[in-house]
């Protein structure tokens, strides 16, 4: 790829099954209490549903530092620490599912999970992409820092420097009136990037975050 260039992920596959969601929260959770039996029949017959249902888009860039006004977003110093950014966001579209799909009182909690699920797969896969393209630059990376996440001093509202800087319509997303993404499920990230910087030991991390003990997700993924 070259410095510079938009690069879009038109279709993210997403593929999980029932055994690798019981791994992961908040089902591995979910699944350890007494509604457990009903928990994992409404994911059961959910699952394909779901897949279905959802369609990931990807959009990044990797651009030198200095061609950008990140300073204005009081960015992380961390961020900054290298000579270039790769700057990216992830819409996920959500096909509205019939009311015929919902049968029990859990499922729409079920249904908005396996939302969150597809777009933790389709962050992985992006990131993956994104690894091989700074690698083959011969750069290292820092660690994801997303607005907002709690995984990082940056507030949410700087989320804006993605949407400034990326032509996101080609994805389908936007920020409506500078604050409000569409669609809903859709994040927006960025990482420092340099031949002088240390390569993180993972891109994402649940450990800095400072809402881990009241988040049903934490530890969800890592990414080495």
């Amino acid at each position: 790829m070259q410095v510079g260039e938009p690069v879009v992920l038109e279709s993210i596959d997403v593929d999980f099954d029932l055994d690798e969601l019981a791994r992961t929260p908040p089902f591995s959770t979910w699944f350890d209490t007494k509604s457990r039996s009903e928990t994992k029949a409404s994911v059961s017959r959910l699952i394909e549903p779901a897949r279905s249902a959802v369609e990931p888009r990807g959009l990044y860039q990797i651009v030198p530092i200095d061609e950008t006004a990140i300073d204005t977003y009081d960015p992380p110093s961390a961020l900054v620490s290298g000579s270039h950014l790769v700057v990216g966001v992830i819409a996920l579209e959500v096909e509205s599912p019939s009311s015929a799909v919902f049968e029990s009182k859990i499922d729409t909690l079920v249904w908005d999970a396996l939302e969150n699920a597809a777009l933790q797969v389709a962050r992985e896969e992006m990131l993956t992409e994104v690894r091989a393209a700074t690698d083959e630059l011969g750069f290292n990376t820092t660690q994801v820092f997303a607005p907002g996440s709690g995984s990082c001093e940056w507030p949410i509202e700087r989320r804006r420097f993605m949407f400034d800087h990326l032509p996101t319509e080609q994805i389908g997303a936007r920020l409506a009136n500078g604050t409000t993404p569409e669609p809903p499920k859709t994040l927006a990230f960025a990482m420092g990037i340099g031949s002088d910087i240390e390569q993180a030991d993972l891109l994402l991390s649940c450990a800095d975050c400072d809402i881990i003990d009241q988040c049903v997700y934490a530890g969800a993924k890592t990414m080495a």
